[in-house]
């Protein structure tokens, strides 16, 4: 899938669903006061004071890459910046400053992103400056950022109105949730032009400067309003690949190529027997069975892109060319939490058909005392019995593999299951996970807070990505065709 595809359907999706409406579904207690276009300062400092409680009493560890001292004064500092009623959209920002003050990647709030995606459909104008960040700094377009074609993809940005490129990453990177800088600049390359609009709402256009062909040239773009965007037609090819999708296929006569897509339930996938992996798991039945019964020799497994999901989905997949029990961590540590026991009060009920997992974390859950940091067993999974897929197992990640599909990825690279093939994930396979909704009281805006703190199954607490065992460039700007892949099966032909 293009970017310009997935964008247009993220900020469709969210502009059908306006943001008054979401928090009027996820908070009955919202204040009349409250959700108005201002928000009153009283308001927004009581959720802020809400928020920062919230924050120290479900992580299993803020301060774990800031300082109690620091983050104490980062707080008092943005409450007293609020002197006067705020805009709903800059309340939301306040509240992802906060909460992406720790540096812990699912420490967050998409509250701004719903404010903004609403304002373009209310008409507001942005610059459509789509980007890459290189690991050596460098930028590059990824679609025309104008109709005029004097700012191609592929050309490298080296400033926005006078202002270096890396200059301005860093100011809005201030936004992004991330462990480190390669984790915010890659969450930037998605986000970043509502980031940039944010904090250029009345600009008409666009300075750029940038390098083409080897010379500087600067470029004009023009803002333009969301119906514009979609109807601009660039004409960069791309691989058009949906990664939100699952496929199974074979690649000549040896190799088959399995996208399980998101390890979580698809539109349209219907629990069983209150299995919500239930239509994974048929899936995946299917593509092994087909995979084994062709004689190939070779599995390739596309991680791409993937947002995670849950292990009831991914152990499945695993179970299927595992030739020993394994499990996602090698330690699992929680914090009991009134967030997380009215969390599990809503979704885990006496009444509520859910799975055996999600039931025994709701029952530790309540068990305990709030603020107790506890362990959970994560039980090993056997490899399946019977039918075993007994090939070579590749698998292919990017810096957009993220959250279960980093520990996917990390689980069969330490148990010796597969060869990682690809770049660097960008997301960490030892993290502060297990993300639930936090709504603050009076806005009804909601944060994502982790419960839980896990470490990979080799035991490295290091803070780093999964590395690849064979190391491929990055699929190429304005190729109709997939590299990343082409290099990959490449790579699995030349290892005899």
């Amino acid at each position: 899938m293009t970017t310009k595809r997935l964008w247009s359907i993220m900020a469709s999706a969210a502009m059908l669903v306006t943001a008054p409406q979401v928090q009027a579904q996820e908070s009955a207690e919202a204040t009349t006061e409250a959700i108005t276009d201002f928000i009153a300062p009283c308001v927004v400092q009581r959720d802020l004071d809400a928020l920062y409680k919230a924050l120290q009493t479900t992580t299993v560890d803020l301060y774990a890459f800031r300082s109690k001292a620091d983050y104490d004064a980062y707080y008092v500092g943005l409450r007293a910046s609020v002197t006067a009623p705020m805009s709903r959209l800059d309340a939301t920002l306040l509240f992802q400053r906060l909460a992406g003050y720790a540096r812990i990647g699912h420490v967050r709030s998409y509250a701004w992103l719903n404010e903004v995606f609403g304002e373009f459909g209310k008409g507001a104008k942005f610059a459509p400056i789509f980007l890459r960040v290189e690991p050596d700094g460098r930028v590059f377009l990824t679609d025309n950022a104008n109709a005029d074609g004097s700012a191609p993809a592929g050309a490298q940005l080296l400033s926005i109105n006078g202002e270096p490129i890396a200059r301005v990453l860093a100011r809005i990177g201030n936004l992004v949730s991330g462990e480190r800088a390669y984790m915010a600049t890659t969450v930037l390359e998605d986000f970043f032009p509502p980031l940039f609009w944010t904090q250029n709402r009345d600009a008409t256009e666009a300075q750029l400067e940038l390098m083409l062909e080897g010379e500087r040239v600067t470029a004009s773009v023009p803002a333009i309003t969301f119906g514009e965007y979609r109807a601009m037609e660039t004409g960069v090819p791309s691989p058009g690949t949906d990664f939100n999708t699952r496929e199974f296929r074979m690649i000549g006569e040896s190799t088959g190529y399995l996208r399980p897509g998101p390890f979580s339930a698809l539109e349209g996938e219907e629990p069983v027997d209150g299995l919500s992996e239930a239509a994974m798991i048929a899936f995946l039945d299917a593509s092994f069975e087909e995979l084994i019964a062709s004689g190939a020799s070779d599995l390739i497994i596309d991680l791409r892109n993937n947002s995670g999901g849950d292990i009831s989905f991914s152990d499945p997949m695993i179970a299927w060319f595992a030739d020993k029990p394994f499990r996602f961590s090698s330690s699992f540590t929680l914090r009991a939490s009134a967030v997380a026991k009215a969390h599990y009060d809503r979704v885990a009920g006496p009444d509520a058909d859910v799975s055996p997992f999600l039931a025994r974390l709701a029952l530790e859950e309540r068990a305990h005392d709030n603020g107790a940091l506890y362990p959970f067993e994560i039980d090993h999974v056997p490899p399946r019995e019977g039918q075993r897929f007994e090939g070579r197992v590749w698998v292919l990640i990017n810096r957009k593999s993220y959250s279960n599909a980093t520990s996917t990825a990390a689980l069969i690279k330490d148990y010796g299951f597969g060869t990682i093939m690809g770049e660097e994930t960008a997301d960490v396979p030892t993290s502060f996970a297990s993300i639930i909704p936090f709504i603050l009281p009076e806005t009804g805006f909601t944060v994502d807070l982790p419960k839980s703190y896990f470490v990979r199954p080799s035991g490295d607490e290091t803070v780093r990505g999964v590395v690849p065992e064979i190391v491929l460039p990055r699929q190429e700007i304005a190729s109709a065709e997939d590299t990343m892949l082409k290099a990959a099966l490449e790579a699995v032909r030349a290892v005899q």
